[in-house]
């Protein structure tokens, strides 16, 4: 079963999976006659991203190591081929996991299991505060505490910002950050 689901992962991944996205209109016209206008628009997307849910211990953070491990030299090479300056693509692997297993459980998974993926863990605003941009984008994969994320949007939009400008202070760039930030 884990094989299947990291074989449908690699290929969500490399944008060989794709989903119709479909639009229906109806209208009905005013001539008098009951004619309608019945309008359908679709368009074809790959499928990107997604969520991992399942039971306690089926695999879920296993799956996702072994994702992360089969496509960290592709990562790492486009971030080399990347331009420096550009701070909007690290290569990185997100993971955005509870606080109780951040460190327990990621940290001593991925050292069991891939010797060579370079990983940052950030559960306080301490650790977030630590992190440099250099050590972003050299990063394989990032393990954040969804506890942290939550905590500094509950707080107000002065401290969501206050990583995004100590990361434009540590690259002595404000313009490198793309306006979503």
């Amino acid at each position: 079963r884990q094989a299947r689901a990291l074989t449908w992962m690699l290929e969500v991944d490399r944008g060989n999976v794709t989903f119709d996205e479909v639009e229906y209109s109806d209208h009905t016209l005013s001539s008098g006659v009951g004619w309608a206008l019945n309008v359908k628009a679709t368009r074809t997307h790959p499928l990107r991203g997604g969520v991992m849910a399942d039971a306690v211990g089926a695999g879920k953070t296993v799956n996702a190591i072994a994702l992360i491990a089969s496509t960290a030299r592709e990562a790492r090479a486009a971030r080399t081929k990347a331009d420096k300056h550009d701070l909007t693509h690290s290569g990185a692997t997100l993971v955005v996991a509870p606080i109780h297993a951040v460190k327990p459980v990621w940290r001593q998974l991925l050292n069991e299991f891939t010797a060579d993926l370079k990983c940052e863990i950030v559960e306080s605003v301490a650790d977030l505060k630590a992190l440099s941009v250099a050590r972003l984008r050299s990063a394989d994969v990032v393990v954040v505490a969804c506890e942290l994320l939550c905590n500094m949007l509950g707080e107000g939009k002065k401290s969501a910002f206050a990583y995004q400008e100590h990361l434009a202070k540590q690259a002595k760039t404000a313009e490198a950050f793309p306006s979503f930030l």
